[in-house]
């Protein structure tokens, strides 16, 4: 006879571990509940809600078709209306994809042969997506000129194609808009000079903040940032990410071997990208910054490369730039801050981050 009881010590269970990494799955971290499936005192089956997310869902592959995915995901269900969460996310093996659809989840992307996105409740992804396009729809796409300027100290020595007084940014015609999806841990030249770019070569321009609150800065500050240093691009606009932002950040780490895990994050950051929020923002282009030292971002970067292509959306990968011959980037600057290096800290942050910094100095 099988029970469903919660799991007391998930971080020691060894027989938990095993069921797990049959799956290739890894203990989440930092989760708000979980759900044992047992039989005469051996676990069978696992589940584990965060927030309104579903992980780390395991049925002992001894004893697939028996129908206890169903006896459990139903019980994990019942779980987060409990704690008042009405509306639950999925990210699953694709192999399990076909099981959770049958009761009743529905598909938002497939990353295959990484991931599958599913959801169920409502309000799902295209009431959730209604919200974008709104906002899309008051997208003015005029076309004109503006001054572009680098928000940064005087004299700071970027590319000439980022110093140019101006620029004439083409008419929307059927280039669409661009997107950037970036965390901003704090907001640094190299975000601006990106985002620069991305404004010149397009009529309109989101960048989606990325809104999980796991980086130093706080997802508030980080969002004020971005839009103080973009204020006077006029063809862009900082939105929150919501939900449906994939990153590095946001995709569980658990899911899949470390060898494994860019790849699977990039992939399913292209599906759902290319699912819900292009279409609902009406973008064609996505702009992403290359790391040459990173090599998980370089395989996030290729599986971006390989999949949007695929739903018509162009991606432009842009080298990033360099300061006395070191690459500027958010984590260059978060060294920084800790070393107390604050002339390094300054050359590679606009004004507006420079000034957020002297007041809140911790």
């Amino acid at each position: 006879m099988t029970d469903l009881q919660k799991i007391r010590n998930p971080g020691t269970d060894p027989v938990l571990e095993k069921l797990l990494a049959s799956f290739d799955l890894t203990l989440p971290e930092d989760t708000d509940d979980n759900l044992g499936l047992y039989e005469n005192g051996a676990l069978l089956g696992c589940g584990f809600l965060k927030g309104n997310m579903i992980q780390c869902l395991a049925i002992d592959k001894s004893r697939q078709r028996e129908g206890l995915s169903a006896v459990l995901v139903t019980a994990l269900i019942k779980l987060a209306a409990a704690r008042g969460i009405h509306y639950l996310r999925v990210i699953t093996k694709p192999s399990m994809a076909p099981l959770l659809s049958g009761l009743g989840l529905q598909k938002v992307a497939d990353a295959s042969p990484y991931a599958v996105f599913l959801e169920f409740g409502r309000p799902g992804s295209a009431e959730r997506m209604a919200h974008f396009r709104a906002l899309a729809a008051e997208v003015p796409f005029t076309a004109g000129k503006q001054e572009c300027t680098v928000a940064g100290k005087q004299g700071a020595e970027l590319p000439a194609a980022g110093e140019q007084g101006c620029a004439e940014f083409p008419s929307a015609g059927k280039q669409g808009a661009s997107c950037l999806v970036m965390n901003c841990n704090p907001f640094t030249l190299g975000h601006r000079w990106l985002i620069e770019q991305a404004s010149r070569e397009n009529p309109w321009v989101w960048v989606l903040a990325v809104e999980e609150d796991r980086s130093l800065f706080p997802f508030k500050d980080r969002l004020h940032l971005m839009e103080a240093g973009t204020g006077d691009l006029k063809n862009v606009r900082v939105i929150p990410g919501g939900e449906y932002v994939i990153s590095s950040l946001t995709f569980p780490a658990y899911f899949t071997r470390n060898a494994d895990l860019a790849s699977a994050q990039g992939a399913l950051d292209a599906a759902v990208f290319a699912a819900l929020i292009a279409p609902a923002l009406g973008v064609r282009r996505r702009y992403v910054g290359t790391e040459p030292l990173s090599l998980s971002t370089e395989l996030y970067n290729q599986a971006l490369r390989e999949r949007l292509p695929q739903a018509g959306i162009e991606l432009v990968e842009l080298d990033r730039i360099s300061r006395g011959g070191r690459v500027v980037s958010a984590s260059a600057v978060r060294e920084g801050i800790v070393k107390g290096d604050w002339d390094l800290v300054r050359d590679m942050v606009p004004d507006t981050t420079w000034e957020y910094l002297r007041y809140n100095p911790e």
